[in-house]
């Protein structure tokens, strides 16, 4: 039962309308727009209410069945250990760098469009089995109110660009709920 690709595209997982609500606010300065932390590839922020509203819609929402296999043999938690607001920035890609995140299952939902072109990642489907072969390039195009659950072990890559808004929610792969 375990997921072959080691993510789940969820369209219109949020309301678009909230996300994009959440992403005016943010590029306006109507919510506090200083990053909290600076990582390699993005910013992250203080989650305004917004964010909040928009992570109780998804859990309320969300097709249990169809991450259920990306936390197998586990049960699905009900509720995620962190939420993140995040801004990709603009740096040099170098698409020959592969990247993990950890052990641990994220749902990306897109409050701005999200692809290649703002620095998405672009996954190597399958990868997280380990095998000899990374197998295919799956580059999303998630558009405001799309979310991705992937296994934090799945290799991606960034793009070059920036500017694309997210939030994250992050869950143990075990069944720690």
């Amino acid at each position: 039962m375990a997921n072959s690709n080691g993510y789940v595209v969820l369209r219109q997982a949020v309301s678009a309308s909230v996300a994009s609500k959440l992403a005016d606010d943010f590029q306006n300065g109507l919510i506090h727009n200083v990053p909290t932390a600076t990582k390699d590839k993005y910013n992250e922020y203080k989650v305004p209410q917004t964010g909040f509203e928009i992570k109780d819609e998804f859990l309320r929402n969300m097709d249990k069945d169809l991450v259920a296999p990306l936390f197998y043999p586990n049960q699905t938690p009900s509720s995620p250990q962190t939420l993140n607001l995040g801004m990709f920035h603009e740096t040099d890609a170098d698409p020959t760098k592969l990247m993990t995140a950890g052990p641990r299952i994220y749902v990306t939902i897109a409050i701005t469009r999200l692809s290649p072109s703002n620095r998405w990642f672009t996954f190597y489907e399958g990868s997280h089995q380990h095998r000899s072969r990374l197998g295919r390039k799956v580059a999303l195009d998630l558009e405001a109110g799309d979310a991705v659950a992937w296994r934090g072990d799945l290799v991606y890559f960034h793009s070059p660009g920036g500017g694309g808004i997210f939030l994250v929610l992050s869950f143990p792969m075990g069944s720690d709920d």
